[in-house]
């Protein structure tokens, strides 16, 4: 642990009271002068630390600085926490440890991405300070054949600690779309190696992307995305946000094979019954959703009046007031 992290923790678990510099100093070892040098380069990365003479030093307010410490402490499972503060895309992060992964959970957060991952090989806007863009790289016993399951469980996930924490009411665009009203605030992308032998997957990467208090978007997103909150509505941290994400992850995907889950799913869905577009490599399609099957499956029915399943694959819903479908 670093000097930064430890006096974070410290002054976590004293919140508003002072804790001298002495104390820390003889906790952790090293000078007064050490631990002044620290606690000016966390006031520098955005923590509210008020230092008084004679006194020491105290974390007041809540703030929304990305924490290592304050993510690993309130986790149900021991798992590695990595912050980092500028990444290409955490999804390729992880890819890039699976190679020293030692049976290790881990999860890595960054402030922003450069080249933040979507479906499709599209980029996930990932502007700094206002998102939380996170991966999860787990050691799985999930079957090959749940594959799907996985996006499912996530999508449930999401929703379910958004309604904990906010007042929002979240709903889901299959396959991997968290949406409020009609515009999209989350998106997930999940990859993974497996074992053709076991049929098991082995390495599994869970990619999330928030808008959690994101302002301004490019003009290509501004009618199709939307945050969770304003700067001045937040009523959680994107801290407290991860934690509970990742507690509750952790828990469907041990229960991945329950019902409830794409019981759930299918009850926060917003294209059972709407008219879509289904977009193919080098085609698209006019088709209604009837519905979901237990295994995630899109059930449609396609303009030419062809009953159709698809376990993959993009759609679009068509627009209020469209008759082409007529």
């Amino acid at each position: 642990m670093t000097t930064k992290e430890f006096i974070i923790k410290v002054l976590l678990k004293n919140k508003n009271e002072y804790i001298s510099g002495e104390k820390i100093s003889k906790e952790l070892g090293i000078s007064r002068a050490a631990i002044s040098k620290s606690v000016k380069e966390l006031k520098k990365e955005g923590y509210d630390i008020h230092s008084i003479t004679n006194r020491g030093y105290s974390l007041m307010n809540e703030i929304d600085v990305l924490s290592k410490e304050e993510i690993y402490s309130k986790l149900l499972i021991p798992m590695d926490v990595e912050i980092l503060n500028s990444v290409d895309s955490t999804n390729a992060y992880c890819k890039r440890l699976i190679p020293n992964q030692k049976n290790i959970n881990r999860i890595v957060v960054s402030n922003t991405q450069t080249k933040g991952k979507g479906r499709k090989e599209r980029n996930f806007f990932s502007p700094p300070n206002t998102g939380i863009y996170m991966s999860l790289l787990l050691n799985s016993q999930i079957k090959v054949e749940n594959s799907l399951k996985i996006t499912l469980a996530v999508s449930v996930a999401i929703c379910r600690v958004l309604e904990k924490l906010t007042d929002k009411k979240p709903k889901i665009k299959w396959v991997n779309d968290i949406f409020l009203g009609d515009k999209k605030i989350a998106g997930i992308l999940t990859e993974a190696s497996s074992s053709f032998e076991s049929g098991i997957i082995e390495n599994l990467i869970i990619g999330i992307g928030i808008n959690f208090s994101t302002e301004f978007f490019p003009e290509d997103l501004t009618n199709i995305a939307d945050s969770i909150f304003s700067k001045k509505e937040k009523k959680t941290s994107r801290n407290e946000l991860i934690v509970e994400l990742t507690n509750e992850i952790v828990y469907l995907l041990n229960n991945i094979e329950e019902k409830y889950i794409i019981e759930e799913y299918i009850q926060k869905s917003i294209v059972i019954g709407k008219n879509i577009i289904v977009h193919y490599y080098d085609k698209t399609e006019n088709a209604k959703v009837l519905g979901i099957d237990e295994n995630g499956f899109l059930q449609i029915l396609t303009k030419n009046g062809e009953n159709k399943t698809l376990s993959s694959g993009e759609i679009s819903i068509r627009p209020v007031g469209d008759e082409t479908w007529n």
